[in-house]
């Protein structure tokens, strides 16, 4: 299944911004996740089931592997607390990768899960 959420993602690694804007940033990214999971259905796989998660991005710049790594921590974290993944820490078994591509006019990120075939 794949879903497409709207939004600008951002980096706030640096630590140069207030503390509130970025817990304003990653709750509007997990909340968004989570609406949107609970509203298509999902999960359709029980959460401990090993998952392949696609982050696809599309920016207006690129981000750096670490970037956007960061830039998507929200998203992740919106599954586990939307019940689609059971943790995201690396014992879970889950893979979760990231992907991007400049698109100015149509911001977000595509959401693919699938069953994760390989451990």
């Amino acid at each position: 299944m794949t879903i497409f959420l709207p939004g600008k993602l951002a980096n706030y690694a640096n630590g140069r911004v207030h503390w509130r804007t970025e817990a304003a940033y990653r709750k509007r990214w997990r909340t968004a996740v989570v609406l949107v999971a609970r509203g298509q259905g999902w999960p359709t796989l029980p959460p401990r089931a090993p998952k392949h998660v696609r982050l696809n991005a599309q920016t207006f710049n690129l981000f750096d592997d670490d970037g956007l790594r960061n830039a998507c921590k929200p998203i992740v974290d919106g599954l586990v607390d939307a019940g689609v993944l059971h943790s995201d820490g690396p014992s879970a078994g889950h893979l979760v990768t990231y992907g991007q591509r400049i698109d100015r006019k149509a911001r977000g990120v595509h959401i693919t899960i699938t069953p994760r075939t390989t451990p």
